[in-house]
């Protein structure tokens, strides 16, 4: 018989909304930051632009 305490450890469980950055705005970001040279009109709050600014790339045709 296995105990609990005897079993090996599991990973940690995931917390909903870590996957897309913790926002809704983070994770908009992640699918529509990638869709070069068009305007993308998202609401959210200034705390989410903070964190997620210029950690993702985008391709674009022309100079920035």
């Amino acid at each position: 018989v296995t105990t609990h305490s005897a079993r090996r450890p599991s990973c940690p469980q995931p917390t909903p909304g870590a996957a897309a950055g913790g926002c809704a705005y983070d994770g908009s970001a992640i699918t529509l930051v990638p869709v070069a040279d068009v305007a993308h009109l998202v609401h959210g709050p200034i705390g989410c632009l903070g964190n997620s600014w210029e950690t993702r790339g985008s391709l674009s045709s022309g100079p920035t």
